[in-house]
């Protein structure tokens, strides 16, 4: 591959991040982009660790983690009319709610549906690899908007599709109303994000952030009001803790991508203080000095350790835990006794 370029001899489309310094890859033929998925540049860790994300899902989406054949519920009750309860087995994944009048008719069995999620976390780390493999292949300003495009449909389309497991499996005694209500919510919220970012030329970097950040607010909305109540009345509760530990990984990325943490403290920490800086102005450049000259080089930091590579980290860390509140919601609501 040819000798990568600084911030400054990129295009200007290009130069989003100015504290990430080195590791550019010059414009390049697809076949090009292609071959440097083997190579060493600043976007390296960026495509690797959605590549083996996606390797991880897919493998999944083949072989989902199994759970007990079926499960025991008892039908009746002992009565003085010497009707006697019956216990019926009822197999996992397809429960009906026997007897009552909130029955809860879901069309796809919980396997299929792991496995549907497990494909839309496919689709979101390849949506990120085509995105940050062939980012030197655009010419223009036009281009690189469409590639972006691809990878922010998948981060919507993450948002908006795995909501099917708290949405349906969530809270097993809720009205099946909400369920149908709270997939209204979303899907309207995913379609109207969807418009704003990728048809609308004049939305920007901000504009995205606004718009995906409404769409996760609507739907952590949505899970409180499904979930909340499971926790309360049952004390089920293994589910709701992971997907908000999915959401705590998905925030935090947010606001290093936001903030631009670290690079932006530690290129600053290299610029002199004006003489007028605080004594906590410069007590706070010199620990980011201290951090840049012993715990991350500037290699480090442009090709391993700042806020984009930390956002794909809290993907995947947040993919995960999203998967792990599926298996939880599935299991709790096997459980459940209304």
């Amino acid at each position: 591959m040819s000798e990568l370029l600084t911030v400054q001899e990129v295009d200007p489309w290009l130069q989003f991040n100015p504290y990430i310094v080195s590791g550019y890859r010059p414009r390049m033929t697809i076949c090009g982009a292609l071959r440097s998925f083997f190579t060493w540049h600043n976007e390296s860790f960026n495509v690797w660790t959605h590549a083996i994300a996606a390797c991880f899902v897919f493998y999944l989406m083949l072989f989902p983690p199994t759970m007990d054949a079926a499960t025991t519920t008892t039908v009746g009750a002992s009565s003085a009319d010497g009707v006697a309860a019956t216990s019926v087995v009822l197999p996992l994944y397809e429960r009906r709610w026997l007897g009552t009048s909130s029955e809860h008719h879901i069309g796809a069995s919980s396997t299929t549906a792991f496995r549907i999620t497990c494909l839309v976390f496919l689709a979101i780390f390849i949506c990120s690899v085509v995105y940050h493999l062939f980012i030197p292949c655009s010419t223009s300003e036009l281009s690189y908007r469409r590639l972006l495009n691809c990878d922010v449909f998948g981060v919507v389309l993450c948002i908006t599709a795995t909501s099917w497991s708290f949405l349906y499996r969530g809270n097993a005694c809720s009205a099946e109303w909400t369920s149908h209500a709270g997939l209204g919510a979303v899907l309207l919220s995913g379609l109207f994000v969807l418009y704003c970012v990728l048809f609308n030329a004049s939305c920007g970097a901000l504009g995205r952030l606004k718009a995906i950040g409404f769409h996760c607010a609507l739907r952590l909305s949505v899970l409180l009001w499904i979930e909340l109540p499971k926790v309360q009345s049952q004390g089920y509760h293994q589910a709701f803790y992971y997907h908000a530990m999915s959401y705590m990984f998905i925030s935090l990325g947010g606001v290093m991508g936001g903030f631009r943490f670290p690079e932006r403290q530690l290129r600053r920490a290299t610029q002199p203080l004006p003489a007028s800086s605080s004594l906590l102005a410069t007590a706070v450049s010199r620990f980011w000095g201290w951090v840049g000259r012993f715990l991350v080089s500037n290699e480090e930091l442009d090709y391993m350790w700042n806020s984009h590579t930390l956002w794909h980290y809290c993907i995947v860390l947040s993919a995960t835990m999203m998967l792990f509140a599926f298996y939880y919601d599935v299991e709790e609501f096997e459980l459940a006794r209304c």
